[in-house]
C-alpha cells in the first residue's frame, strides 16, 4: 500500500491487501498518521482510531469466520504501533492497541461471533512490558496465548505467546530480547545445581522435558513470571530490602515457586488430588532422587523450625542443619527441608523473617535446585 507524505508517495512494505473497503480506511488513516499525527502532532491517536474504528467494525462483519483475514488486520495496524514506538510515543502505543481490543471486544458482545486478537494482545503486552509493566505484560501476553488456543483448538499452539513463557527466544519474535535475558537468567541457578548433583542438566533440557510439555499452562506462565519478577528484584539497589515488608514479600515469592515445585511433582505422582499435600510429594522427590528423608524427617524438620524458624532455616541454608539423629543433612536434602517449611510458613503465617532478607538469593537457589532436581529426577 502506498501514501502520500509531505506530497511524496510511500510504499508500507509488508501490508497485506484485505478488500478494495479496509484498504481504503488503512490508507486514509495511515496518512493522516504520519502526516498528522506523527510529524506534526496536529491530531491525537486517539481521534485517528475514533475515525477509523467504523470500518474496522464494518471488515469484522464481512470476516466473522476468517480468523487469518482477521489477524492479517492486527498486523497491519503495527506500522502505526512501530512508528509510535521508534518515535517514543511508548504511552500512545500501547493506546493503540488497548482500544483496538476494546473496539474489537464491543463488537464482539454485539454480534456474538469471536475475534482472533491474539496478536493484539500479544503486542499490546510486550510493549508493556517493555516499559517496566511487568504484571500487566504477562497478564495480556497469557491473554494473547489464550486466544491461540481457542483459534488453533491446540492446548499448547507454537505461537509468540507460548514461546515467551516457554523461554523460547530463537527465531524473529518482538519479544526475543525480553526473552532471552530471563532465560539467561534463569541459567545461572543451573550451574550450583549441577556442582549440588553432579548433573550435566541445562536450560535445554529443562525446555524439553518440562517447559515443551508442563503439567498445565498455569503452571507455565507461573514459573515464567517468578523468574522475571526474581530477575526485577536482582536489578534493585539492596537498600531497598532493607524492611520486613520487602522480606514478606520475598517469602511470597518463594512460595509462588514451591506452588509451582508442587504442581510439577504432582504431574508425577500416582493417585494424586487435591487433597495430597506437600509433604506427601516432599517423600516422593526424595525416594526417586535417593535423598534419605521420609515423612517422619520432615514433620521432625518442620516441628523445629515452628519452634525456631530463624535458627532452623539459616542452619538449612549455610548446610548446619542435623536430625534429631544427628545425621547432618546433605545440600540437596537442605533445599528441599527449605521448600517444605517455607512452603507451610508462607501458605499460613503473613509475617517476615528476617533470615529471608538477609539470605534471599540463597534461598532462592535452593528452591530452584528443587525444581530442576523434580523436572530431571521426574520427567
Amino acid at each position: 500500500m502506498k501514501i502520500l507524505l509531505d506530497g511524496v508517495e510511500v510504499e508500507l512494505r509488508g501490508f497485506i491487501s484485505l478488500d478494495d473497503e479496509i484498504d481504503k480506511a488503512f490508507q486514509h488513516f495511515y496518512t493522516k498518521f504520519f502526516n498528522n499525527y506523527l510529524s506534526g502532532r496536529q491530531e491525537t491517536i486517539d481521534l485517528l482510531l475514533r475515525e477509523f474504528i467504523p470500518s474496522v467494525h464494518a471488515f469484522f462483519d464481512r470476516n466473522q469466520t476468517n480468523n487469518p483475514r482477521q489477524d492479517a488486520f492486527f498486523t497491519n495496524m503495527t506500522f502505526a504501533w512501530k512508528a509510535s514506538l521508534d518515535a517514543g510515543y511508548l504511552l500512545d502505543a500501547q493506546f493503540l492497541w488497548e482500544q483496538l481490543v476494546l473496539e474489537t471486544r464491543l463488537w464482539e458482545n454485539k454480534t456474538g461471533s469471536r475475534v482472533h486478537k491474539g496478536s493484539a494482545l500479544y503486542f499490546w503486552g510486550g510493549t508493556a512490558l517493555m516499559q517496566g509493566e511487568q504484571d500487566k505484560g504477562y497478564f495480556l501476553v497469557h491473554s494473547a496465548f489464550q486466544e491461540d488456543q481457542l483459534t488453533s483448538g491446540e492446548d499448547l499452539p507454537q505461537t509468540p505467546a507460548f514461546n515467551f513463557v516457554s523461554l523460547e527466544y530463537k527465531g524473529d519474535q518482538y519479544l526475543r530480547e525480553y526473552t532471552q535475558s530471563v532465560a539467561n537468567y534463569f541459567q545461572q541457578f543451573f550451574i550450583q545445581y549441577r556442582i549440588e548433583r553432579l548433573s550435566q542438566f541445562n536450560l535445554e533440557s529443562f525446555r524439553e522435558k518440562f517447559l515443551l510439555n508442563p503439567p498445565n499452562v498455569s503452571t507455565l506462565f507461573s514459573l515464567a513470571h517468578s523468574l522475571a519478577k526474581m530477575q526485577n528484584w536482582d536489578n534493585l539497589p539492596a537498600y531497598v530490602f532493607n524492611n520486613d515488608f520487602s522480606a514478606q514479600q520475598q517469602l511470597n515469592l518463594i512460595f509462588d515457586l514451591t506452588l509451582v515445585i508442587d504442581e510439577t511433582i504432582r504431574a508425577s505422582y500416582p493417585n494424586a488430588t487435591h487433597h495430597t499435600t506437600f509433604i506427601t510429594y516432599a517423600e516422593h522427590i526424595a525416594i526417586h532422587a535417593w535423598l534419605n528423608l521420609d515423612l517422619q524427617d520432615f514433620r521432625g524438620i518442620n516441628r523445629r523450625f515452628n519452634q525456631d524458624p530463624e535458627r532452623v532455616l539459616f542452619d538449612l541454608i549455610h548446610r548446619l542443619f542435623s536430625l534429631n539423629n544427628g545425621r547432618r543433612l546433605t545440600p540437596l536434602e537442605s533445599d528441599l527441608a527449605i521448600c517444605y517449611c517455607l512452603r507451610n510458613r508462607a501458605a499460613h503465617r503473613l509475617e517476615a523473617l528476617a533470615t529471608i532478607g538477609a539470605f534471599y538469593r540463597q534461598i532462592c537457589q535452593s528452591v530452584a535446585n528443587i525444581l530442576l532436581l523434580a523436572v530431571e529426577t521426574l520427567y
